[in-house]
């Protein structure tokens, strides 16, 4: 449940440990907040973020989104930017020796109306366009990066995976090991390159696939797109920037790679919640 009101002064144990935090406005509602954790974080866990944000810097801040565990939250309401020009965001971590700010960050970064008119247009056409003629309809599962560790198969002493099967974490070390499914539409490009490469256990199908995407949520690699169609299980490999305005992205130019059936990402039902089903069982 959101919270309104100030918040308490925050306990800056080891500094500022928010490396960077991005805002990408999702233009037909909502806007995704991600960010990375300085490497040399020194800060004793578990974590939880939480998102805030405010009419302007000094207005109140209510809470919008957590708690997560990993590094991406959505504000599923549509602030406009006409009416709040100035409102703003900031992620607050919580931890067991106290609470952390990320520096505030503008709904709309560097962008002005002028900005944002534009970049509601790009995003209404792609869209557009990907829905009635080019694209795919999909589920994205986004990796966690941080959250429970796995003691089914991380190794206690190297905290490596050493069971790429796990039912617990699909390999990734880290309990439940995907957020909760989302719907992502995909244009894809039919000059696929789909090539058979000799592997130890015989002929192992090595697809790849390029695609385009509007960027929002913040695809990274070794997230995971599910077609509804075929039920195929495709990994992201890399993104780059197909369409930007000032520094920010509005569409993504994506490769994924094909993942074997016998993989256990095959195990994940489409409409997977992220664990919270078994956890709370």
């Amino acid at each position: 449940m959101a919270r309104e009101g100030p918040t308490p002064t925050p306990i800056v144990v080891h500094g500022d440990v928010f490396d960077r935090v991005i805002v990408t406005p999702h233009i037909l509602g909502g806007s995704s907040v991600t960010w990375e954790l300085d490497d040399k974080i020194d800060v004793e866990g578990p974590y939880a973020f939480y998102l805030e944000w405010a009419e302007h810097p000094d207005a109140e801040w209510v809470e919008v989104a957590g708690p997560a565990a990993d590094s991406i939250l959505v504000d599923t309401e549509q602030r406009r930017f006409s009416k709040l020009p100035h409102s703003v965001y900031r992620v607050r971590l919580e931890t067991p020796t106290g609470l952390l700010y990320s520096d505030v960050n503008p709904l709309m970064g560097s962008w002005n109306r002028h900005d944002f008119l534009i970049a509601r247009e790009v995003i209404r056409r792609e869209y557009l366009a990907l829905k009635r003629y080019t694209g795919t309809r999909g589920r994205y599962l986004a990796r966690k990066q941080w959250g429970e560790v796995c003691t089914e198969c991380t190794d206690y002493d190297t905290g490596q995976v050493t069971d790429a099967h796990c039912p617990t974490c699909f390999g990734t070390g880290i309990v439940g090991g995907y957020h909760a499914a989302s719907d992502l539409w995909l244009g894809e490009d039919l000059k696929a390159d789909r090539e058979k490469r000799e592997d130890g256990v015989g002929m192992v199908a090595n697809i790849a696939q390029m695609a385009r995407a509007v960027a929002c949520p913040f695809l990274t690699s070794e997230d995971v797109w599910i077609s509804l169609a075929t039920d195929e299980r495709w990994a992201i490999q890399q993104k780059r920037k197909l369409v930007m305005l000032r520094g920010k992205p509005l569409v993504w130019n994506v490769e994924l790679r094909l993942v074997p059936p016998s993989d256990v990402i095959y195990t994940i039902p489409q409409d997977w919640d992220g664990g919270a089903s078994s956890s709370s069982a």
